[in-house]
């Protein structure tokens, strides 16, 4: 299938601490994607809802190319990966992006 829509998936590293043991921020790895985006249905939304997050955004792209990443970036945005579904003939993968801040005390755009 072909994607036209730009996604970036982001992976953190574990924090590591200094010489001096001063914590160092996580370093991360972005990876540019295509893939197609999606509308949340009104089922889904309120289900994220009630769990505490605001469920903003689909993608479905090539499974080859998702490695449980926790973040995206799209159009300027960081979002939270919450799921991702990896449909049953294993090419296409569906990940379900959350904004950053969440009512459960998640993290915010300053801790990411």
């Amino acid at each position: 299938m072909l994607y036209s829509d730009e996604l970036v998936l982001i992976a953190r590293s574990e924090s590591q601490r200094d010489a001096n043991g001063f914590l160092l921020p996580p370093k991360e790895q972005r990876t540019q994607v295509f893939g197609e985006r999606k509308s949340v249905g009104t089922n889904e939304f309120y289900k994220a809802a009630m769990a505490g997050y605001t469920t903003v955004l689909k993608f479905v792209l090539s499974s080859d190319e998702y490695h449980d990443e926790k973040y995206a970036e799209f159009a300027g945005n960081r979002y939270i990966v919450t799921r991702a579904y990896t449909a049953s003939n294993g090419e296409e993968t569906e990940l379900t992006l959350s904004d950053m801040k969440s009512d459960k005390g998640g993290e915010t755009d300053s801790q990411v």
